[in-house]
C-alpha cells in the first residue's frame, strides 16, 4: 500500500487543534500538598537597588524527580533543581555568558576551588581549595570531601549511573573492576586545602566539560553506605546537602522542593529568603504565570509564550542553545533499517513548517551535530556531508526500498500528554507515509521505561547540547550504555567511529584534531544514530519583579548561576 497523503489543510488544522487544545488544558485543580506559601513582600516604594527577602518560585521544566543527586542528572531541569545546593570545584565557561559560543580559551571559574594550578596543560592540575567552607549540616569541607567525590564518581558502583570521570589516571579500571581510595591513583591529598588530579591522557576540554562539572559532595554522609547504595542514598537523595547558597527544607514527591537561604554561604548572604522549586506539567506553568503565582517558568509553549509576553506583570526572554533535536528510531527493533529510517525522516519531514509552528521561526534548522562547536573550523560542515534539505519524493524511495508496510504504526513515545511540537511532528510524519500512534508514560514512568527498558519505536531527544569536543562520544561509543557509565542508551555502535574518536581526543595539535572530529561526523552521517533537526531555542518568562535572572540555566553550560543574586523588586 502507498503513503496516504495529508493535504496541507489537514497538517495546519491538526497543528492548530493541538495548540488550542494545550491552551484549554490550562486549568488543572492544585495538588492536594500545597508549597509553603512565599514569602509576601512588604509593600513600599520601588528600591533603586537589590534587596533582602522574599521567595522565588521556580517551575523547572520537569514533572517528577525523586533523586536530586549529581550522579543521577538527567538534563537541564534536573541541573536546575540540584544546582543551587550543589557546587564543583570549577567551572569552565563553555557557552560564553548563555548567550555567545565558545572560543578555543576556556575560561576558568573558580567555585570551590579558589585558585587552580595547571601542572601540566590538559593533563595534571592543582587545585587549591576554599578554607572556611561548611557544609549544610555545619560541617567544614576539606580535601577529603573531594578526594570521596572523585573515588565515588570513578568507582563502577557509581560511575554506572552517573557516567564517572573515566580519563582519571587508576579510573578505568576501578570503573570495570571496583577497588579502593588507593586505586585511583591519579587523585592525591596534599593537605587539608589542596588536591592534585593527574589524568592518564591529556584531555583538551575536560575541565570546561559539563560532565567532569566535578560536583563535590560530603564524605561524612556516606562513610558507613556500601558503594551499591550510595546513589538512592536517603536521606541525601531527596533532600542533598551541599556547599551551595540554598540548602533543602522540605520535599514532597512530585510536587514541590522547598529551600532556605544558607547564611553561612562562604560567598555572602544570598539576597532571596529562600526557592520553591514546583514540579508543573507545562500548562499548570502557563496558568499560574498567568495569575502571579509563580516567577519563573522555562520554554512554555509558543501561543502561551506569545500570550504572557503581553502581560503588563511579566517579562521575558529569547536565547539560543547549544543543544539539537533529534528523533530517535529503537535500533534494537529496527537493526537493518535504523538509518533508512532516520533517513527518510530528515528528508521526508517539513522542518521549516515544523519550526514556524512551535517556535515562532525563533529556532533554525541544522542537521550537522558540530555546529555549535566555535573550535577552529568546527562549526564549518566537512565538505561531502549529506544536505537534507526537504525532499519528500526522497523519503517515500527510501521507505520504499527498504519494503515499509505503510499500514504499520510506530509507537511514539511521549512523557505526559502530547505536546504541540510533538502532535506537529506526527503530522508532518503522516504526511510523509509514517503512521505513528501515541503512547504516553507518566513522568515518573518515562525515564525507567524508554531510557532502560527502551520501550519506544521513535522518540524525540534533546541532546549534544555540550561544546565539549568529547560529549557526542558518550552518546554513540559502542557499548557506551548507561549501565557502563556512557549515555548510549540506544545501543548504536560504529567501530570506526570510535577508532577515529579516539584519535581526536588523543591528538594535541587543535588543527588535526578538528580534521578528525570532522572525519567522525562524516561517519556518523554514513550511519545516522538518530536524526537531528534543529538548534533549540530557550523561551523564559518570568515576574517583573525578579532581578538578575540568568536566561540560560543549564547542565550542559558549565557555568555557574550566582543564586545567590537574584532578588526580589520591592511593590
Amino acid at each position: 500500500m502507498t503513503r496516504k497523503e495529508v493535504s496541507r489543510r489537514d497538517f495546519l488544522r491538526a497543528a492548530g487543534l493541538g495548540a488550542a487544545g494545550i491552551a484549554a488544558a490550562a486549568c488543572i485543580p492544585a495538588p492536594q500538598s500545597a508549597a509553603p506559601e512565599p514569602v509576601q513582600q512588604p509593600e513600599s516604594m520601588e528600591a533603586a537597588g537589590p534587596v533582602s527577602g522574599g521567595t522565588l518560585t521556580i517551575a523547572p521544566g520537569a514533572l517528577s524527580f525523586t533523586n536530586f543527586t549529581p550522579w543521577k542528572v538527567r538534563g537541564t531541569s534536573h541541573y536546575r533543581v540540584f544546582s543551587p545546593v550543589i557546587q564543583a570545584l570549577v567551572r569552565g565557561q563553555e557557552w560564553g555568558d548563555g548567550l555567545t559560543p565558545q572560543t578555543k580559551e576556556f575560561k576558568i571559574t573558580p567555585e570551590l576551588a579558589e585558585k587552580v594550578d595547571v601542572e601540566e596543560p590538559d593533563r595534571v592540575w592543582v587545585f587549591h581549595l576554599r578554607q572556611n567552607v561548611k557544609w549544610h549540616d555545619g560541617r567544614p569541607f576539606t580535601a577529603d570531601d573531594v578526594m570521596w567525590s572523585w573515588f565515588a564518581a570513578t568507582h563502577r558502583d557509581v560511575a554506572r549511573q552517573s557516567g564517572g570521570l573515566p580519563q582519571i589516571k587508576g579510573a578505568m579500571n576501578l570503573g570495570e573492576n571496583g577497588g579502593t581510595m588507593e586505586d585511583l591513583t591519579g587523585a592525591q591529598k596534599i593537605d587539608d586545602y589542596t588536591v592534585r588530579l593527574e589524568l592518564e591522557e591529556t584531555d583538551f576540554d575536560f575541565i570546561s566539560s559539563p560532565n567532569t562539572r566535578m560536583d563535590i559532595t560530603p564524605k561524612h554522609v556516606f562513610e558507613d553506605v556500601p558503594l551499591d547504595k550510595v546513589v538512592d542514598h536517603e536521606p541525601f537523595a531527596g533532600m542533598p546537602i551541599g556547599t551551595g547558597p540554598f540548602k533543602c527544607t522540605q520535599l514532597v514527591p512530585d510536587q514541590f522542593l522547598a529551600m532556605e537561604r544558607n547564611d553561612d554561604y562562604w560567598g555572602g548572604k544570598p539576597l532571596l529568603d529562600g526557592i520553591i522549586f514546583r514540579f508543573l506539567d507545562g500548562n499548570t506553568a502557563v496558568a499560574a504565570l498567568e495569575k502571579g503565582e509563580l516567577d519563573v517558568g522555562f520554554t512554555p509553549d509558543l501561543a502561551s509564550f506569545q500570550r504572557l509576553q503581553a502581560m503588563d506583570h511579566l517579562a521575558s526572554a529569547t536565547f539560543p542553545t547549544p543543544c539539537y533535536w533529534a528523533y530517535y528510531i529503537n535500533i534494537n527493533r529496527f537493526p537493518d533499517t535504523y538509518h533508512q529510517l532516520h533517513q527518510a525522516l530528515l528528508y521526508g519531514i517539513d522542518i521549516d513548517e515544523y519550526l514556524a509552528v512551535t517556535t515562532g521561526g525563533l529556532a533554525v534548522r541544522d542537521n550537522y551535530v558540530f555546529s555549535h562547536i566555535g573550535v577552529g573550523t568546527l562549526n564549518q560542515p566537512p565538505e561531502g556531508l549529506t544536505d537534507y534539505s526537504f525532499d519528500p519524493d526522497k523519503a517515500q524511495a527510501i521507505l520504499e526500498e527498504i519494503n515499509w508496510d505503510f499500514d504499520r504504526e510506530l509507537e511514539f513515545s511521549v512523557e505526559g500528554e502530547p505536546t504541540v511540537g510533538e502532535e506537529t511532528f506526527q503530522a508532518l510524519a503522516a504526511n510523509m507515509g509514517l503512521k505513528l500512534k501515541f503512547k504516553v508514560f507518566h513522568p515518573s514512568a518515562f525515564v525507567p521505561e524508554v531510557f532502560d527498558n527502551l520501550d519506544f519505536d521513535i522518540y524525540s531527544n534533546v541532546q549534544g547540547c555540550s561544546t565539549a569536543l568529547g560529549h557526542f562520544w558518550r552518546i554513540v561509543k559502542c557499548g557506551g550504555t548507561p549501565d557502563a557509565g556512557g549515555i548510549n542508551w540506544n545501543n548504536y555502535c560504529n567501530p570506526e567511529l570510535d577508532e577515529v574518536y579516539a584519535a581526536a581526543m588523543q591528538e594535541k595539535d587543535l588543527d588535526k584534531r578538528v580534521e578528525l572530529m570532522k572525519q567522525v561526523a562524516l561517519l556518523v552521517d554514513q550511519n545516522l544514530n538518530g536524526a537531528p533537526f534543529f538548534r533549540g531555542v530557550g523561551r523564559l518568562i518570568f515576574n517583573s519583579r525578579v532581578q538578575a535572572i540568568y536566561p540560560g540555566t543549564d547542565y550542559a553550560k558549565s557555568v555557574r548561576v550566582p543564586h545567590e543574586k537574584i532578588w526580589l523588586k520591592q511593590t
